[in-house]
């Protein structure tokens, strides 16, 4: 397995290397920018991400919009979030909607052995879409419109306004 690190802190990147230092299938390439981290994820060598909070001005949630962006979601990979380097909790909902999952360092060797094991094709985030709601009164609007979206989200309709207020039942 092939892990990238994005990370710009020095203590973590060794704390992560003396981690996984005696797990003989994991390799670690520490990314250390966004440029270079989009060129990495773009070569499609590695299998998993492990990211500070923050590294190089751009934190978590801009790190996920951009991996799971529809320019780089063919090459998407899961997203781990060291929790160490979190100034506040990070909640698991939060963590869910944008496509990552928050761990210990302790627990890393754990859950990158786990996510080896369940098997993961590239470009798959690993979640559900995103679910999104039209409310439309044209059925001609409404078929295009669905049409469009519906290769990047889970769709609901409404005709109105009103009943797109009630949640539908499933």
């Amino acid at each position: 397995m092939k892990a990238i690190l994005a990370s710009s802190d020095y203590e973590i990147s060794n704390a992560v290397s003396n981690q996984l230092r005696n797990v003989t299938r994991i390799s670690i390439s520490v990314i250390e920018t966004t440029d270079d981290f989009i060129e990495a994820l773009k070569g499609d060598e590695y299998d998993v991400i492990i990211s500070d909070y923050s590294f190089d001005g751009v934190d978590i949630w801009q790190l996920t919009k951009l991996v799971n962006s529809k320019q780089l979601a063919k090459h998407a990979l899961p997203i781990y979030l060291l929790s160490e380097t979190c100034g506040t909790e990070i909640p698991p909902i939060l963590a869910k909607e944008h496509h990552f999952k928050v761990t210990s360092l302790t627990d890393l060797t754990e859950v990158l052995h786990d996510t080896e094991n369940v098997g993961f094709s590239r470009g798959q985030r690993g979640q559900l879409p995103a679910s999104i709601l039209v409310i439309e009164d044209d059925d001609d609007a409404l078929d295009i419109v669905c049409e469009a979206l519906k290769s990047d989200y889970d769709i609901d309709t409404a005709q109105d306004g009103e009943q797109g207020l009630v949640p539908s039942i499933s």
